[in-house]
C-alpha cells in the first residue's frame, strides 16, 4: 500500500494502480486499497471508474472519512457540483462540525452560483476553525469578486434609478436588489442591460 501511495504522488500513477488493481483481486473490500485506487482513477480523468469505487466504499462503509471526501472531489472536477453540494450536506448531517465537508460544501455552492449559503457555510466554517487555510482563500477571493462588481453594480444602478426613485428609496432599492441577487444573475443581468443599451 505504501508503495502504490509513493508511485502515485511520484507520478507514476499506472505502476501505482497496477499494485492496487492486484490487491483488489485479492481482496475486493478492501477499502484502504479501494479509496487510493478510486482517487487515483480521478486524477487520470477517469471519473466513471473513480465514481464506481468510491460509492463502492461507501455502500459497504456509509461513514468512510477518506472516501466520501475524495468522491465529492470526483463531483467536482467531473463538473457535477450539485451532487458534491448534496453529498456534503449529506455528510454533515452525520458530522456537523467536519471542516473538510464543510469547504467541500462551499466549492460545490460557489460553483452552483448559491453564493449566500456559500458565504453562510463559509462563515460556520471559519467559527469552527478560524485559521483554516482554505476556508480564508476562498473568503478573500469572494472579497476580490465581491469589491470588483460593487463598483460596477452602483454605476449601473444609479444610472438606471436617478430618473425613476427619488433619494433614499432609490438606495435602499439598489441595496435590496444587490441582496437579492446572486454572482450569476448578477452577471446576467449586466449583460442583459449593456446589450439593451
Amino acid at each position: 500500500m505504501k508503495q502504490a501511495r509513493s508511485l502515485a504522488f511520484s507520478a507514476h500513477r499506472a505502476e501505482a494502480l497496477e499494485i492496487l488493481d492486484r490487491r483488489l483481486k485479492e481482496r475486493p473490500t478492501d477499502s484502504d486499497a479501494r479509496v487510493p485506487y478510486g482517487l487515483i482513477l480521478s486524477w487520470e480523468g477517469r471519473y466513471e471508474e473513480a465514481r464506481a469505487d468510491l460509492q463502492r466504499v461507501l455502500a459497504d462503509h456509509p461513514g468512510h472519512g477518506d472516501a466520501l471526501p475524495a468522491l465529492i472531489n470526483v463531483e467536482l472536477w467531473s463538473d457535477h457540483p450539485e451532487r458534491a453540494e448534496a453529498l456534503a450536506r449529506e455528510g454533515l448531517r452525520g458530522r456537523p462540525n467536519d471542516t473538510s465537508l464543510l469547504i467541500a460544501r462551499v466549492r460545490g455552492l460557489r460553483k452552483l452560483n448559491q453564493n449566500q449559503e456559500a458565504i453562510y457555510t463559509l462563515n460556520r466554517l471559519l467559527e469552527i476553525d478560524p485559521r483554516n487555510k482554505e476556508a480564508l482563500e476562498v473568503r478573500r477571493g469572494m472579497q476580490e469578486i465581491s469589491q470588483q462588481w460593487e463598483p460596477a453594480w452602483d454605476s449601473l444602478m444609479s444610472g438606471l434609478t436617478t430618473d425613476v426613485l427619488p433619494g433614499a428609496r432609490r438606495r435602499s432599492a439598489c441595496d435590496g436588489a444587490l441582496h437579492l441577487l446572486s454572482l450569476k444573475t448578477l452577471t446576467e443581468s449586466i449583460v442583459r442591460i449593456t446589450v439593451t443599451f
